[in-house]
């Protein structure tokens, strides 16, 4: 694999993956930097080279390096030197350092380098099974510590599409309970089996009943008038619901702390859950009582006139009765040609 002398793009700051994790030899020995990449023959990583620290530098600035294989003994800046450059560097401070030395060093010495962030020591010249071995571990740490990144990214970006769509059912929410008081309607929600159902605020304002609790099937029977209950509550049933799609009925339904009554028009959708028979109820309670006010004043403007059609209607059937009579009266005694009275016949 032949080393690299330009600085590699940034593709970690837009959050496209690469496939190779990068590594960074620094060593001032071009026989040794040659004899390092072809030790990592067939590793799946992406290697740069520069023989000093000083030169690294560019690199270090504009990449993030899984690990760098870092020589000790080098002139004007060693690997210790340079090992305090990386670290000052902020985008790789927390850069994995190995160092390559051919001498033997001190407890000290070795102290300072991992305290320097040095994670391991490498003698020269360097097995290159070892190596491998060695190199390989720090890519793949690299390249799940990148997917990790990657996935929270993404995780980010799908928490903020949700936190959108939450903010505009929200918003969709409160618009429809606007349209929904302005209609004088409110929703509740039948749980078939146990006949326990609950409903909007504003239905039980209008049923006068505490809303935030769930109610039973009594409470809603006590709510409708005798002429009424018969038939809401039959249309009600288990039985009945389970043979069509919903409900759509209209009845009068009590406050009893009121003392009124009101007209509603109850429609609803069954859920079945993925059982035989159905589990809920979701549904719509409308006060239409303006509309049927409306209706009964209608039928009583509309009343006179009805009468009066009634009465021409009376009227023209005596007339044409009486006619019939005469014509037959006339014929009888002879008085009426056989072609009518002016040779047409009243009763045709």
């Amino acid at each position: 694999m032949p080393p690299v002398s330009e600085p590699l793009p940034d593709t970690a700051a837009d959050g496209d993956a690469t496939e190779l994790a990068p590594v960074l030899i620094i060593d001032d020995n071009p026989a040794k930097l040659m004899a390092l990449v072809a030790a990592l023959e067939g590793v799946a990583v992406d290697l740069v080279t520069t023989t000093s620290g000083v030169a690294a530098l560019p690199h270090l600035r504009t990449w993030d390096f899984a690990v760098v294989l870092l020589k000790i003994n080098m002139p004007i800046l060693d690997g210790f030197a340079t090992a305090r450059l990386i670290r000052s560097q902020q985008r790789s401070a927390q850069l994995r350092i190995l160092f390559i030395t051919a001498e033997w060093l001190t407890d000290d010495a070795q102290s300072q380098g991992y305290g320097l962030g040095v994670v391991d020591y490498l003698g020269s010249p360097v097995w290159p099974e070892f190596l491998r071995t060695k190199v390989a571990i720090f890519a793949n740490l690299y390249c799940q510590r990148l997917r990790c990144q990657q996935q929270a990214c993404e995780l980010s970006r799908k928490n903020a599409e949700i936190a959108r769509h939450n903010a505009a059912l929200q918003e969709n929410e409160k618009l429809l309970g606007d349209i929904l008081r302005q209609a004088r309607m409110a929703r509740f929600t039948w749980e078939i089996p146990s006949g326990h159902w609950t409903c909007e605020a504003e239905l039980g304002v209008l049923l006068g009943i505490d809303a935030r609790v769930a109610h039973t099937s009594a409470d809603w029977a006590d709510r409708l008038p005798p002429d009424d209950r018969a038939r809401v509550m039959a249309s009600l049933r288990p039985d009945t619901l389970g043979a069509g799609q919903g409900i759509d009925q209209e009845f009068r339904i009590c406050n009893p702390e009121q003392g009124t009554e009101h007209w509603v028009h109850l429609r609803g959708k069954l859920a079945y859950d993925g059982q035989p028979q159905p589990q809920r109820l979701f549904g719509s309670l409308q006060d239409i009582g303006a509309h049927k006010r409306a209706e009964d004043l209608m039928r009583q403007e509309n009343a006179p006139t009805a009468k009066v059609r009634a009465y021409t209607e009376e009227a023209r059937l005596l007339v044409l009765e009486l006619m019939g009579n005469l014509v037959a009266f006339y014929r009888k005694a002879c008085l009426v040609p056989p072609g009518g009275v002016g040779g047409n016949d009243v009763t045709d």
